[in-house]
């Protein structure tokens, strides 16, 4: 009993340890902001679908 109740606090705790917070961009695009500053877009492919025009 004593080993299955530790071994919830530990995957309760690992869980924690990997916080993340999902954000809305004000274009509507919806990103994934992690602890260390760095961020990324929840569906990637939105950039796949993007078309851009280049000018010569």
């Amino acid at each position: 009993m004593k080993k299955s109740i530790l071994t919830g606090l530990l995957l309760i705790f690992a869980q924690l340890l990997n916080a993340q917070i999902s954000a809305v961009t004000e274009t509507g695009e919806e990103v994934v902001l992690y602890e260390d500053g760095t961020w990324k877009f929840l569906n990637d492919s939105i950039l796949d679908d993007t078309i851009i025009a280049i000018n010569k």
